[in-house]
């Protein structure tokens, strides 16, 4: 169960660490 949820854990964070990462990106294509 404990293993479950930090795969859960795992893969929301890499999610929104992908988000973060493009949305910096396409911001600072923003500001070129």
């Amino acid at each position: 169960f404990l293993q479950d949820k930090s795969d859960i854990l795992t893969s929301a964070n890499s999610e929104l660490t992908m988000r973060l990462m493009n949305h910096e990106k396409s911001s600072s294509l923003d500001h070129e």
